[in-house]
């Protein structure tokens, strides 16, 4: 059951978030001055100062008065964190996502959080962060997606392929996780998945990166292509970094090459007609996966569907 303290807040949120400014902070001023020792009026002076006044440093200090009052209530030790996500004060923010994790042990967002704060300077050390938040709250399609991608990164692609399953159960059209599905797909030769989850990444957001995404995979359905992709991808697999088609082309032509050296060992004629193929079918390969691209590029500027193409044959040949 939520208390009257936290629905006084709650209310006064709104408020806020509609622009009624004033008026919430004279409601949160009553709050104080009707009950200075309740936590609840500092509170809302806190989320008056940072979402209407922007004004962090007096924000945080009603969150602190807030928790002289009241050491364990979440709510201020969450929007101490929000004070203090994205700024160049990390010290601060790790300070109450500290709190949150020692207070409200239950709660997802605080591992969440510090996993933020850790991966860009060491992804191993935010990795178990992640997955307590993904555990915490399981049916939270950011937190599962998160961990996946994590995973990936860290090179555990089962587990990584698990909670990618999971995360696309609860909300499939999540556009930060279908895209970076569809990427890692894709750099892992699951050409039909990353087609798959492109589409559905252009269709959830029509930007550059889905589009990128879409051309990148729409080659492959061409089984040639695929085949040469996928074989240019055993060879650039040790490499670190994104594993993009032109990669993999150039993974194909050089490992081939490699492997033809010890033909030549056998007579010259045998090793130049292995170099041969390998040419041949870079040359028959490039231009089908730009036919497919430009195929793709087509349909998404001419969409017209076959139905209503039928339908415009019919009426021309009924009006004739």
């Amino acid at each position: 059951m939520i208390s009257t303290r936290v629905m006084k807040f709650e209310a006064l949120m709104k408020l806020v978030d509609n622009g009624e400014l004033e008026e919430a902070r004279e409601i949160a001023q009553s709050y104080v001055e009707a009950q200075p020792r309740n936590f609840v009026g500092y509170l809302c002076l806190a989320y008056v100062a940072f979402a209407g006044d922007k004004d962090k440093v007096a924000a945080e200090a009603y969150v602190e008065e807030t928790l002289r009052h009241d050491p364990r209530c979440e709510e201020a030790m969450r929007l101490g964190v929000m004070i203090w996500t994205g700024s160049d004060n990390a010290a601060r923010e790790k300070y109450y996502i500290e709190k949150g994790m020692r207070y409200a042990s239950r709660e997802a967002f605080y591992p969440y959080r510090m996993g933020i704060l850790l991966e860009a300077e060491n992804l191993t050390e935010a990795a178990p962060y992640f997955e307590k938040a993904a555990g915490l709250d399981a049916r939270n399609a950011d937190y599962v997606g998160k961990y996946s991608n994590v995973m990936y990164q860290l090179g555990k692609k089962k587990v990584a392929r698990d909670y990618m399953q999971r995360a696309l159960g609860l909300d499939p059209n999540h556009t930060e996780n279908v895209r970076n599905f569809a990427q890692w797909s894709f750099e892992d030769g699951h050409f039909k998945m990353a087609r798959d989850l492109s589409e559905r990444a252009l269709k959830t957001k029509h930007d550059a990166e889905s589009a990128r995404l879409v051309r990148q995979a729409a080659p492959t359905s061409n089984w040639l292509v695929a085949m040469v992709l996928r074989i240019g991808l055993l060879f650039i697999a040790p490499f670190k970094g994104r594993k993009t088609a032109a990669k993999m082309m150039l993974g194909f032509v050089l490992g081939l090459w490699i492997l033809c050296i010890p033909l030549f060992f056998i007579s010259n004629l045998v090793g130049i007609i292995g170099v041969t193929v390998v040419l041949a079918l870079v040359v028959v390969a490039g231009p089908n996966q730009q036919w497919n691209t430009r195929k793709t590029t087509t349909r998404r500027r001419n969409p017209e569907s076959p139905s209503k193409t039928s339908r415009k044959a019919s009426h021309t040949s009924t009006t004739s």
